[in-house]
């Protein structure tokens, strides 16, 4: 499994925010966003958007442009973010042990179109090539 950090830093060189991304476990031709965390004090600054769209960008120039994440099936927030990248709940749950609560599987499919591939967050109902 190839796994890749991303981290932002602010100006003073603290960390801001990180995400994890690399294969899907369950399938290596597909990308996964294995974590995203930003800092509290570092919320609403669109960092974790930007997470997520060097994290995609880095999966698709892999080739790998089904991605998948698992999100806490509680935390709204984090759902609508994903869900505004074009994720959707795939219909997988699982209980961890150590978290002791629903995550369900979201899956982001974008095909590649003439070598590129929709990154950003959807704004309308159809893929935005970059």
């Amino acid at each position: 499994l190839r796994r890749v950090a991303i981290v932002a830093v602010d100006e003073a060189g603290t960390m801001a925010g990180f995400t994890r991304i690399g294969d899907d476990p369950d399938d290596a031709r597909r990308g996964q966003i294995f974590s995203l965390y930003v800092a509290p004090e570092a919320a609403g600054a669109g960092i974790g958007r930007k997470l997520i769209e060097l994290g995609l960008e880095a999966l698709d120039k892999r080739g790998q442009h089904d991605i998948t994440l698992w999100v806490f099936s509680a935390n709204d927030r984090a759902r609508h973010l994903y869900e505004s990248f074009a994720f959707a709940p795939d219909g997988t749950l699982r209980v961890e042990a150590q978290f002791k609560t629903a995550e369900i599987r979201m899956l982001r499919s974008m095909p590649a179109i003439n070598g590129v591939s929709a990154v950003g967050p959807s704004t309308h109902n159809g893929p935005r090539p970059v």
